[in-house]
């Protein structure tokens, strides 16, 4: 499980993990093709922050079906998860 997989890391010594994130809008993810959901980031954060494990997570901001809404969705999400620390950066091709 997931919750085991995370137990085992910070065990093995891991300090903290790197999270391509990239958006915390449903619509974007999906227009990203990502399987991960914003619930699965969100339950993620909160059990590596019960195991000590710091989050760094990374965002794309632009992406092509960005709005200014999805955009709030995103900056929310990070208010809400409160990631340890975080980028944000510009989508380019």
């Amino acid at each position: 499980s997931d919750e085991e997989a995370i137990e085992l890391m910070a065990r093995s010594g891991c300090k903290g993990v790197f999270l391509g994130i990239e958006s915390g809008s449903p619509s974007i993810l999906t227009n990203m093709n990502k399987s991960a959901t914003v619930e699965k980031y969100t339950n993620g954060i909160e059990m590596l922050r019960g195991h000590g494990i710091m989050t760094f997570g990374s965002f794309i901001i632009g992406f092509p079906g960005e709005t200014a809404e999805t955009v709030e969705e995103t900056v929310d999400f990070i208010r809400q998860t409160k990631p340890d620390s975080y980028r944000a950066q510009m989508w380019y091709c």
